[in-house]
């Protein structure tokens, strides 16, 4: 024998107390006593107090209500013998067993198929946020690639000339100026010794680069800080440190006497 379900449950519940007509009066006195009790609260509103549209959707709804409730009673009078008790809804009944879904069941299984849809249609439509999402930092990860990749002095010459017509002697040239640069900043930056860096300073922020006024351009295209150029410039950055005597005068005379003995 197959479990009943709650739809069924309920269904021979309610037979057996309609079946009962003092159970039936019970029943009709508590829900309109209820009814009462959320009006009185608000929780339900008379068809007066509510807005004509929402009159005409209730009156629809008790019209639609009415002609389920006369067909009902059609299909009960078409037969010959109507149910004497309500033993047609016990368990293992041959007409229980013939009988179709339930209404819950079937309002059940409408609400699962809504949800199901709605789930589908959110899960399409956060697949084609994501691809979007996907595309766009696939874009800005290849454009922050492309701005980390270090251009070469060939690339820079023909950026520089791309807008206009330059003779290739000036081509030459520029050419020339990007690579030596490129050469003095990759030696600058790679040695280890104080003395080598203060040598490349002292060569980059002379005479020439003081009276065309480079000294901030020069700094900015070898990498090299403003404080090593004004320590430069002051001359606290010597780099030929002549040796001290710091022997007293009478220890270095008795040092030379002794070695002449």
């Amino acid at each position: 024998m197959a479990p009943m379900s709650n739809a069924e449950r309920q269904r021979l519940f309610r037979a057996r107390r309609n079946a009962d007509p003092e159970r039936r009066q019970q029943y009709l006195e508590m829900e309109q006593q209820r009814w009462r009790r959320d009006v009185e609260r608000g929780k339900k509103l008379l068809i007066k107090d509510l807005s004509e549209r929402d009159q005409r959707q209730l009156r629809k709804k008790w019209k639609e209500q009415n002609e389920k409730r006369k067909q009902a009673k059609a299909r009960m009078k078409a037969f010959d013998t109507p149910p004497e008790s309500p033993e047609i809804f016990q368990p293992g009944s041959a007409e229980r067993q013939q009988a179709g879904p339930s209404r819950q069941l079937q309002q059940g299984r409408q609400q699962v198929r809504k949800h199901r849809e709605k789930l589908k249609k959110e899960v399409e439509l956060l697949t084609k946020l994501l691809e979007k999402e996907k595309k766009r930092a696939e874009k800005f990860r290849k454009r922050c690639s492309r701005l980390r990749t270090k251009e070469s002095p060939r690339s820079r010459v023909n950026k520089f000339t791309k807008t206009g017509k330059v003779t290739p002697m000036i081509r030459r040239k520029l050419l020339y100026h990007e690579a030596l640069v490129e050469e003095i900043k990759n030696k600058y930056l790679k040695t280890r010794k104080e003395k080598e860096k203060q040598l490349i300073v002292k060569v980059l922020v002379g005479r020439i680069i003081k009276k065309y006024r480079l000294q901030g351009f020069a700094e900015k295209t070898l990498g090299f800080s403003k404080k090593r150029r004004r320590l430069q410039d002051n001359g606290l950055c010597n780099t030929s440190r002549k040796p001290t005597n710091r022997l007293p005068p009478a220890l270095k005379q008795c040092t030379i006497l002794l070695l002449q003995r």
